[in-house]
């Protein structure tokens, strides 16, 4: 049995808020150039994972840690859901990605003076860290695709048009420039969905019902950059996660939310969907994809799946996955193979404490109290363990965090998750930080 890892935080002498690494009040100043913890054993592994906020980080964490891996975190907030747990062996405060050249040297200081061998970006960080991996030392591998290939995923459109190139159903769906103020009458007549090229959570889209008269929806747009608009699809919304080692899919999990904050989903169903997984097979090897990937889908009455857009990311998915089949993200089949047997994943989980942000809700509501037991009844949380305590209390204070960022920021709640990690599109190499996101609720 592995011992457990001794770990403690550091910070720098730096006067620049946004490069302080570390740790809150009472942390131990640490020199330079002492390890956080005990180097791994034979055949085990430095890793370090970004956005430590996030809870599929957490769970990818743990199950890399309680393999025997030296598990790293590096996040710009000043506390995150991985601080306390006992599968992390250090935690490190760095500048947020979007001034990317002072986050650049912070990771690759952490990677020269940690030894990293692995870095994985959990969140939509994930883009920062492709567009400079090539500055990443080549002993350290990277866990994302080339830039060229996750901008793509990234975007609403691209992705859309990447995969009906490639054969596979997609919605039809336009791009609407900045100054478009109309959209086509045809996109009037089933309903359509418009969305920023650039989102997450779900944040900023609109449905528009069928038979709409047309109007000037576009005029709303906030920020007015380029938008798309798709075909709505009445159905089943259901969600694809995969983990992907250049062109092949390790494995997929594919899961229907079955309770939203809004878009975003906090419990989760798996589903076995033969369909989708062919799907993202098929687009993965077409693509060479490596890293993580998820795609959602609208399910049709007649069980024809389309995809609707990408995250080149981890999604809620990783929580429905078994901990032996995260371990693929170290050597690819080989870590599988490492692994033993194929392990049968999850059948239901659930963010326990985003579920309690959608009981005002409920209770306004008649019959949703019954839908919100039906839909997390026999859940697991993906926060609480018994083995790892510390994460689920800890969690309380994150949680006031984001609410705190919620009001400051003006933001939904919802996208706090991803709040200073976002990709909008553009960068400049200098550093200089791209302009603010600002996400707001549509009325």
């Amino acid at each position: 049995m592995n011992a457990r890892p001794t770990w403690t935080f550091r910070w720098y002498d730096n006067k620049t808020p946004t490069s302080l690494w570390a740790a809150g009040a009472g942390a131990e100043r640490i020199p330079p150039n002492q390890m956080t913890s005990k180097l791994p054993g034979k055949g085990r592994k430095t890793i370090l994972l970004t956005a430590g906020r996030i809870p599929g980080a957490l769970e990818l964490g743990r199950a890399l840690g309680r393999a025997g891996h030296r598990v790293l975190i590096a996040e710009c907030f000043r506390t995150h859901i991985c601080r306390f747990s006992n599968t992390i062996a250090g935690s490190f405060r760095v500048t947020a990605p979007r001034h990317l050249d002072r986050f650049t040297q912070d990771i690759l200081r952490i990677i020269e003076q940690e030894n990293v061998d692995l870095l994985i970006p959990t969140c939509e960080e994930a883009l920062h860290v492709a567009f400079v991996q090539h500055k990443i030392p080549a002993h350290c591998q990277v866990y994302v695709s080339s830039f060229d290939k996750i901008i793509r995923l990234h975007s609403k459109w691209e992705f859309i048009r990447w995969a009906g190139e490639l054969g596979l159903p997609v919605p039809e769906t336009t791009l609407i420039s900045p100054e478009q103020e109309r959209l086509p009458e045809e996109f009037h007549q089933g309903g359509y969905v418009l969305k920023p090229e650039f989102s997450r959570c779900g944040v900023d889209v609109r449905i528009i019902p069928p038979g709409t008269a047309a109007r000037a929806d576009l005029e709303k747009r906030d920020p007015p950059d380029r938008w798309i608009a798709q075909d709505y699809i009445a159905g089943r919304t259901l969600c694809a996660f995969a983990m992907a080692w250049r062109g092949k899919v390790l494995s997929t999990l594919t899961y229907e939310p079955t309770l939203t904050l809004g878009k975003f989903g906090v419990s989760f169903l798996r589903r076995d969907k033969p369909k989708i997984d062919a799907w993202v097979k098929e687009f993965v090897a077409k693509t060479g994809h490596h890293g993580f990937i998820s795609v959602d889908f609208m399910e049709d009455e007649h069980k024809d799946v389309y995809a609707i857009e990408c995250n080149p990311r981890i999604t809620s998915g990783i929580h429905l996955a078994h901990p032996g089949d995260l371990l693929g993200v170290i050597d690819g089949p080989e870590s599988k193979l490492a692994a033993g047997r194929a392990h049968r994943p999850r059948e239901r989980a659930m963010v326990a404490t985003a579920v309690l942000s959608v009981l005002p809700r409920v209770l306004r509501r008649r019959g949703m109290l019954k839908e919100l037991v039906r839909s997390t009844w026999g859940s697991r949380d993906a926060i609480a363990d018994l083995r790892d305590p510390l994460p689920f209390f800890h969690q309380f204070v994150c949680l006031l965090d984001y609410f705190r960022i919620s009001l400051t920021k003006r933001i939904p709640l919802s996208a706090c998750p991803c709040y200073l990690l976002e990709w909008t599109g553009e960068h400049t190499e200098s550093g200089a930080p791209p302009r603010e996101v600002k996400q707001r609720k549509l009325t």
